[in-house]
């Protein structure tokens, strides 16, 4: 019995300590915003490490604002750590100087085809829920 007693540790050990399965989160996808088409939600694209968590590529066109800045186009481009709890996306910049999680509310449609989450991104011309649908 004591010679088995490693064997069994070890077999015990090696079961518990398995990477879990992480499932897909419901917000999996490309998702384009509907009203202008210049902005869109990459929930594919792998961290590579970078963060512990699962992450948001926001990719947005460049557009001239002159009220903000009129000499250059202004991006707002960025990369975001999210969680998911209920119907609240919290968000993290990855290039802010914070290192909290903001709560935007989010709902995602039955037929999940579309997704409205309060506007977390400053493009002027969008309401303050903005409207995306999935692309692929």
């Amino acid at each position: 019995m004591r010679k088995l007693f490693p064997a069994i540790v070890f077999i015990l050990l090696g079961t518990v300590c398995k990477k879990p399965t992480i499932a897909p989160l419901p917000l999996s996808g490309i998702w384009v915003e509907k009203s202008l088409r210049m902005d869109t939600l990459d929930f594919e694209t792998q961290n590579q490490g970078v963060f512990s968590g699962p992450t948001i590529f926001l990719r947005s066109s460049p557009y001239s604002d002159p009220v903000l800045n009129p000499a250059y186009p202004t991006n707002h481009s960025s990369i975001y750590q999210y969680n998911l709890v209920g119907d609240t996306l919290h968000l993290k910049n990855f290039v802010s100087s914070s290192s909290l999680f903001v709560p935007f509310h989010c709902v995602l449609s039955a037929g999940s085809n579309e997704l409205r989450i309060d506007k977390f991104y400053n493009r002027r011309s969008l309401a303050a829920v903005v409207l995306f649908e999935k692309v692929r």
